[in-house]
């Protein structure tokens, strides 16, 4: 299945660059810290993500959410 759809979009673009990470604004919260992310996934196309950071010690697990306009 996912051959078919690579094939069908016309493959997957080969970019090793870098992405020009920048942390554009950041939220404080007695337990958390939420970082406002913007990076290149290709020169020209920006995405925007959050980071939530716990300011507690331990071990947290990541959790990634792909969000869309849905």
């Amino acid at each position: 299945m996912r051959a078919k759809i690579r094939k069908l979009i016309g493959g997957l673009p080969n970019y090793k660059g870098p992405l020009n990470p920048r942390v554009t604004g950041r939220l404080e919260n007695f337990s958390f810290t939420i970082e406002k992310v913007l990076y290149e996934s290709l020169p020209g196309i920006f995405v925007t993500a959050s980071v939530y950071t716990p300011k507690q010690p331990g071990k947290y697990p990541g959790i990634l959410l792909q969000n869309g306009h849905t």
